[in-house]
């Protein structure tokens, strides 16, 4: 059954929902390249650095800086740009998710919460028109699952929390905004999503993919 109260805010996040990781085998090969054994990549991405990018506190070339001097062989500035860019820059687009989303606003209002470093600003630009609000760690200090970063995302918009659908692939993120009252959907394909917004009341979103 429909939820009794359509939502009228979708808030998304953006890595893991609209974007998907590179393939292996492209971050196999850059592996290769810089001396890397096979699936060692994401150990140099400390969380504590991490958390300080994504919160302005640390500056991404700083960052990347000191994730580079790990490295075995460490790579010369073009081959480190162009690991920059697959990385956090070039990662494919659910375009389904995408087409969902558009056709969602004229149901709701749709914004985006995401954890990320300020180029995602960047990466993001030709989709900017689909969401009236965009909130990005790293700009305002505050990342999920902090509830300071829920309840920023909330007066942006103008949202009571129980007016609100979020949408995240991670499940302590879900948790957190459930506990403010805000529904949730973990993320996990785009027909579970198709699913969820019918679920909760917004069919006319998801026609075009039936």
């Amino acid at each position: 059954m429909p939820e009794a109260r359509p939502p009228r805010f979708v808030i998304f996040d953006w890595g893991g929902v609209f974007s998907l990781k590179p393939p292996g085998a492209s971050r196999r090969a850059f592996e290769r390249s810089l001396g890397l054994e096979s699936g060692t990549l994401g150990g140099f991405f400390r969380e504590d650095s991490w958390v300080q990018v994504s919160t302005g506190r640390q500056n991404e070339d700083d960052f990347w800086a000191a994730v580079c001097a790990g490295f075995p062989v460490p790579p010369g500035p073009d081959a480190a740009a162009r690991l920059w860019s697959h990385l956090f820059l070039h990662g494919l687009v659910r375009r389904s998710v995408v087409e969902m989303a558009t056709r969602l606003r004229a149901h709701a209002t749709v914004s985006l919460l995401s954890n990320a470093a300020p180029s995602l600003r960047e990466v993001i630009a030709p989709l900017l028109p689909i969401f009236t609000d965009v909130v990005i760690s790293a700009e305002v200090g505050l990342r999920k699952p902090d509830p300071e970063i829920f309840h920023l995302a909330l007066e942006r918009l103008g949202a009571r929390p129980e007016e609100v659908l979020f949408v995240d692939d991670f499940q302590h993120n879900i948790a957190a905004a459930a506990a403010l009252g805000i529904r949730g959907h973990r993320f996990l394909t785009p027909a579970r999503l198709r699913m969820a917004l019918e679920r909760h009341g917004l069919p006319q979103a998801t026609r075009m993919f039936a």
